[in-house]
């Protein structure tokens, strides 16, 4: 049975609207709206076991790159999950890969990218200094990740012969050029745009260079069942545009 230990990264579980992220720390307490949190009876305690404080029950759940996902929402434009497995699927990427992300942001699909290639590269540029500078910090415990400061969208990409590249630019249209010459032969790029005349756009160009160019949109809706009755209800049945993924091979 797997336990937690100190500085491990665990999910405090009170419902599927109310998850509370915290690593442990000896001798650490945490203020929630629910109670305080020592983390000392949290150590060396197995995953899935129930705990209360104040009389709110919660479960003890290790953090995953989905739950890491659902948090980093909440500040900042994302790719999410359903965008982020078609793109890891359609990629195809090998552990030995190397891949070409191109606009860093929150650094969330940088991760899950990470944990697809663990015997190769990712190497992750950003424009933005801000944001590049937070990336390297959250980035710098993790030895297959490089992150790059620097505006490829104009200047290209430094590396060849690459696995994978992934394009999320407002306008990816010279990047997509530039990403065809750092894919080896039968490498894949894919490209993230929000809107049709983004589409459009980098259709036309990748129809040039690639072969098997197709484009997803991706629609999920969740569910989840009523504390009291065995009743199922839809969780938001709101339609959300996130945006088109086109992929295509060299």
């Amino acid at each position: 049975m797997k336990h937690t230990a100190e500085n491990t990264k665990v999910i405090l579980y009170f419902s599927y609207k109310d998850q509370i992220p915290i690593t442990l720390v000896k001798d650490e307490v945490k203020h929630t709206n629910k109670g305080m949190i020592i983390h000392n009876t949290l150590i060396n305690q197995p995953f899935g076991k129930e705990f209360s404080v104040k009389d709110n029950k919660f479960y003890l759940l290790p953090e995953s790159k989905f739950t890491r996902v659902e948090f980093d929402k909440r500040r900042t434009q994302i790719i999410f999950e359903p965008d982020t497995a078609i793109i890891l699927s359609y990629l195809n990427l090998k552990r030995a890969d190397s891949i070409i992300e191109c606009g860093t942001g929150s650094g969330v699909l940088t991760h899950s990218l990470s944990d697809s290639v663990p015997d190769g590269m990712v190497y992750t540029y950003e424009v933005d200094e801000e944001r590049y500078l937070a990336a390297k910090e959250k980035f710098s415990s993790i030895k297959n990740i490089t992150t790059i400061l620097k505006d490829a969208n104009l200047h290209g990409f430094e590396q060849n012969e690459i696995d994978a590249v992934f394009l999320d630019l407002g306008s990816p249209y010279n990047a997509i050029k530039y990403a065809h010459s750092s894919l080896k032969n039968g490498g894949n790029l894919c490209v993230f745009v929000p809107s049709f005349n983004q589409v459009s756009l980098s259709l036309s160009i990748m129809n040039e260079l690639y072969c098997n160019v197709r484009m997803f949109e991706c629609i999920i809706k969740k569910y989840n069942k009523s504390t009291n009755k065995n009743d199922i209800y839809l969780i938001d049945d709101l339609y959300y545009h996130t945006g088109y993924l086109i992929f295509g091979t060299k």
